[in-house]
C-alpha cells in the first residue's frame, strides 16, 4: 500500500490487489494461472489498515515514512492515478511472480528503478528501500521495523485521531 498525505486527517490509500471471485481463497499457485484480476483499491487509509490489523487473520502492517521530495511524491501520484484508470480499458491478471503488489507498482514507474530480486517478493521491500536510505536508515532495520509496525495502536485508535495515531511512534522524517 501506498499511502498519500493531503493534510490533515486526508490521506488517500492506493493499494493492488488480487480480487477474488465470491467465496474464492488466496492461492499462489492459482495466481500463476490468471486465477485473479489486479486491481487497484483507492480508500482511506483507515479502511485500508484496519482491513489489514483488525479483520485478516496474521497480517502485520508496517508503516514507513518514505525519503522522497514533493515533485516526486506528486509524479507518483499521477502514475498510480493512471495505472488505476487503465485497468479500466485493459484489465490485467495479478500473477504472485509477475504482476503482484510490488512489481505492478515498478511497471507503472516512468522512473528508471535498479532491479533487486526483493523487487519480486512480496514482504521484502521495506528491507531494500531501507538499504537503499529511501526510508530511515538511523537505527538498525529490525528495530525500525519493530517501531513501524502499527497493528495494535491502529486497532486501539479512536476515528479521530487514527491518522496522528498510527504516526506517534515512527520516527521523523
Amino acid at each position: 500500500m501506498v499511502i498519500f498525505n493531503f493534510g490533515e486527517d486526508r490521506h488517500l490509500c492506493f493499494s493492488v490487489e488480487a480480487r477474488y471471485q465470491k467465496g474464492q481463497k488466496y492461492s499462489i499457485f492459482r495466481s500463476l494461472y490468471r486465477q485473479y484480476e489486479l486491481m487497484y483499491v483507492v480508500s482511506d487509509e483507515r479502511d485500508a489498515i484496519l482491513l489489514r490489523t483488525k479483520f485478516t487473520d496474521h497480517q502485520d502492517c508496517y508503516l514507513y515514512r518514505l525519503k522522497i521530495d514533493a515533485e516526486s511524491v506528486r509524479k507518483l501520484f499521477h502514475e498510480f492515478a493512471e495505472a488505476t484508470n487503465r485497468l479500466h480499458e485493459s484489465p490485467q491478471w495479478y500473477n504472485a511472480v509477475t504482476n503482484n503488489c510490488t512489481t505492478s507498482i515498478l511497471k507503472n514507474r516512468r522512473e528508471k528503478v535498479d532491479l533487486d530480486v526483493r523487487l519480486f517478493l512480496n514482504g521484502a521491500l521495506d528491507k531494500l528501500l531501507y538499504e537503499r536510505g529511501q526510508i530511515d536508515n538511523g537505527m538498525p532495520f529490525e528495530q525500525l521495523k519493530k517501531r513501524s509496525r502499527i497493528n495494535d495502536v491502529a486497532n486501539l485508535a479512536s476515528v479521530e485521531k487514527f491518522h496522528t495515531a498510527i504516526r506517534e511512534n515512527l520516527p521523523p522524517q
